[in-house]
């Protein structure tokens, strides 16, 4: 139960967290049939970026957004190589600005582009990745500090390639793990408590997921394979049943469905447990949706939706929500564009050549309802300073925003009944002001 500030007063309300809100798409141009999606703040001004790499144009568009939700035309960067399909983004040269790495379906390469810090790259390099390369993503495999790479590639002899990074943006010779066959997806994580990251792939064509367990000298073990649904196509981590251990997941493309492997925390995984969603998927993301402090599923469908799956916390899942976008959603990905705490969505329409992106809504259910007036707050909305005036004396005051989580706490022995707060380094948005058993809502807006 809390308490909110509404026609000035304090009024109890339940939070319905389990509920689900997203707004209706919005949609922004890219290049042409966009294929995957990442978002990372590739201009350092702390607001999130997406970038997509353009599958038969050969290059990578880049939007920059405003922080409030929209975001920019497309930037088109070129890379070496055909038929560019996933992009990963880290700092590979040091200089803490974040740099690319693109793999190339047509060729065997991967393209790595500088970026300058202000959302600019440079002209691409290219570093040999292996037959057919599918998704590409990074991580410090041999802890010296320096971010490396990880590709899987090839079709029925599938493997994951890792390219062992310098620290100044180049990358050494790959070096191949088997796998399944047909390697799509890839993530990294530490399956086994060990404080080295692990790789697990999901495989096309063998129906299932290999784990790859990390040395921390950038070698790995032999695979182990878990079986999974029809076609996985892509693999997303997560702790989805609240034990402390990471679990997997895969979108399968010939099943319809989702299968969660739970982890046990030593690097093996059980028996898969499936979950319907829409038609084809080909992605899979997972990300605490509707702030329940549970994981939740979202995959893309060539149904022209995305599909929702709520998480319990004990490793089960709703029937699935689904939500509009366009044209052949090929890609989805997590991110707070709009500032306000919460996870929104954008998703690539390889056929319509934009990204759709849908912000996420609070949803409150005003049932038990009690009025208060013991606090007031003024001016509301505010700017920068919340003055806060109570009846009796404040000891204790407590700010957290939208997303739960803390951003000023001040206690005090020389209490007053009137507090002035500056919350100039915090953006616009909802707060929740706690001062003893009370709870206000206040809003911040430049």
């Amino acid at each position: 139960m809390k308490n909110i500030l509404l026609f000035g007063l304090i009024l109890t309300i339940k939070v319905t967290h389990a509920q689900l809100c997203f707004n209706s798409a919005v949609n922004y141009t890219t290049g042409t049939n966009p294929q995957s999606i990442i978002s990372v703040d590739v201009n350092n001004d702390g607001k999130l970026d997406l970038i997509t790499p353009n599958y038969p144009t050969n290059y990578v568009s880049v939007l920059l957004g405003n922080g409030f939700g929209s975001f920019s035309a497309p930037n088109n960067y070129t890379v070496i190589g055909g038929n560019p399909q996933y992009v990963a983004a880290k700092d590979f040269n040091g200089d803490g600005n974040l740099d690319l790495a693109v793999s190339n379906t047509a060729s065997t390469n991967i393209s790595v582009l500088i970026g300058n810090g202000t959302g600019s790259f440079g002209p691409a390099a290219s570093y040999f990745g292996g037959s057919f390369p599918q998704m590409v993503i990074s991580s410090d495999f041999n802890n010296d500090a320096k971010m490396d790479l990880a590709l899987a590639h090839g079709l029925s002899n599938g493997a994951v390639a890792i390219l062992l990074g310098n620290g100044l943006g180049g990358f050494g010779p790959p070096t191949d793990f088997t796998v399944g066959a047909f390697p799509i997806g890839l993530v990294s994580s530490d399956f086994n408590n060990d404080g080295k990251p692990d790789i697990a792939v999901g495989n096309l064509s063998s129906n299932n997921t290999s784990v790859l367990l990390g040395n921390g000298l950038g070698s790995f073990s032999t695979a182990t394979n878990f079986p999974v649904g029809t076609q996985p196509y892509s693999i997303t981590s997560g702790d989805f049943n609240n034990d402390g251990k990471v679990d997997l997941a895969t979108a399968n493309r010939g099943s319809n469905d989702v299968s969660v492997l739970i982890g046990n925390g030593s690097g093996s995984f059980s028996s898969s447990v499936n979950f319907s969603v829409g038609s084809m998927p080909q992605v899979i993301v997972s990300s605490d949706l509707n702030l329940d402090g549970n994981i939740d599923i979202v995959t893309d469908a060539n149904s022209n939706n995305i599909s929702v799956l709520l998480g319990n916390g004990l490793a089960g899942f709703s029937s699935a929500f689904t939500f509009i976008t366009g044209s052949g959603p090929a890609g989805v990905i997590f991110g707070d564009f709009d500032g306000n705490s919460k996870p929104d969505l954008a998703v690539n329409n390889y056929f319509d050549s934009n990204i759709s992106v849908l912000l996420n809504c609070i949803i409150l259910d005003l049932s038990d309802i009690s009025v208060k007036n013991e606090v007031r707050t003024f001016p509301n909305p505010f700017s920068r300073k919340l003055n806060i005036v109570s009846q009796d004396q404040i000891q204790e005051i407590k700010i957290i925003n939208a997303f739960g989580s803390l951003v000023y706490s001040s206690e005090s022995s020389n209490s007053k009944k009137s507090v002035e707060i500056d919350l100039l380094d915090q953006p616009d948005g909802i707060y929740f002001l706690i001062i003893g058993s009370e709870i206000k809502k206040v809003v911040k807006m430049e």
